[in-house]
């Protein structure tokens, strides 16, 4: 367990796992018998998506077997033991980048994004490597079904006066936008082989959360202002506030990837994120109002004259899977202060 993140081995709520399961409805059982792999799941979104599937597949007795490919197996297993000593997990050490791949599984969910190692260029291009290999991989098995999951990243810089960014929008990467791009081509590759091999992929590109999970120590505005609330502090923006984002509550994040995974069109991509947008400075406002505490702006001179945004059109994902937002922003909050700190959700 690491000191950074003491309650990451703490399973989610009970009551979080079945809102999921009630969203997601009788598509889970497209996974009765199902043998599941899944690929860069041993974090956040993994966290969501694995205990909910565990939760689903005992109580609708799904009886699907997971595979979870990790390098560091015995690493998962020290942070998140309620998962990886659960029966229907399989833990298979291994590398996209190297090495062979599994070929045991009938669906696929692909949501590796590397961002420790080697140089970020090499990181990134052995990513791209690496789904082209597991599509390959996944042809030839004839898997069901196979979700990518990609990134808002994709768009590059959303213009100012885009209020919310849907999926037809042509993106501008910048040069150094290397993470977008890697999930750009990764996706080119999802499409090609859509189309000239058949294969049943879907893309969910993820904008930004605030849900139990998300690490309260790395470059996420959300889990900085949560940290600084669970252990007293005043919520500390380190900008002037003015950037533009939107939260997903972890729920809605595991039932639209769920659902666009086994209902969603081949071939197509999805934005998965709230249209509710605020700055971070109304953000780290909201977090102080729930937790008591007080906020400090640190650089409250520095003010852009067009504030970057970072807010998906959900439409698409309203209109062909009827999927929509079930948690507000404060309750999103409040839920993950509770879960931090180890009471019942009322």
């Amino acid at each position: 367990m690491s000191k950074d993140d003491p309650f990451q081995d703490t399973p989610l709520a009970s009551s979080d796992l079945a809102d999921v399961m009630g969203q997601v409805g009788d598509a889970w059982l497209e996974l009765a018998n199902a043998k599941l792999l899944m690929t860069g799941c041993t974090g956040f979104f993994g966290a969501w998506l694995v205990e909910s599937l565990l939760r689903a597949t005992k109580t609708l007795g799904l009886c699907t077997k997971i595979t979870l490919l990790t390098r560091n197996p015995g690493s998962f297993e020290r942070r998140m033991p309620h998962v990886a000593n659960d029966p229907a997990i399989a833990l298979e050490k291994g590398d996209l980048g190297h090495g062979p791949l599994p070929d045991d599984f009938t669906h696929l969910i692909h949501g590796a994004a590397t961002t420790q190692g080697p140089p970020v260029e090499d990181q990134l291009n052995a990513l791209v490597e690496g789904t082209h290999r597991l599509l390959n991989t996944a042809i030839r098995v004839k898997a069901k079904r196979v979700l990518f999951i990609s990134s808002g990243a994709v768009y590059g810089i959303q213009p100012p006066e885009l209020e919310r960014i849907p999926e037809d929008h042509i993106g501008n990467l910048p040069s150094g936008a290397s993470y977008g791009r890697s999930k750009w081509q990764s996706e080119a590759l999802c499409t090609r082989f859509h189309q000239e091999q058949n294969l049943p992929v879907s893309v969910a590109r993820c904008f930004a959360f605030l849900a139990p999970k998300l690490p309260l120590n790395a470059h996420f505005a959300a889990g900085n202002f949560l940290g600084n609330a669970l252990k007293g502090e005043p919520i500390l923006v380190t900008g002037d506030g003015t950037p533009v984002r939107s939260y997903l509550y972890g729920t809605d994040l595991a039932a639209w990837l769920w659902t666009i995974f086994l209902r969603g069109q081949a071939g197509r991509a999805y934005n998965v994120g709230s249209e509710h947008a605020v700055t971070i400075a109304q953000l780290a406002q909201e977090v102080a109002k729930v937790a008591r505490q007080r906020v400090d702006i640190v650089n409250p001179t520095i003010c852009a004259e067009r504030a970057p945004r970072y807010v998906p059109s959900t439409r698409r994902a309203r209109i062909e899977l009827g999927l929509h937002q079930t948690v507000d922003l404060a309750e999103a909050i409040r839920r993950t202060l509770r879960w931090h700190r180890g009471m019942p959700r009322q």
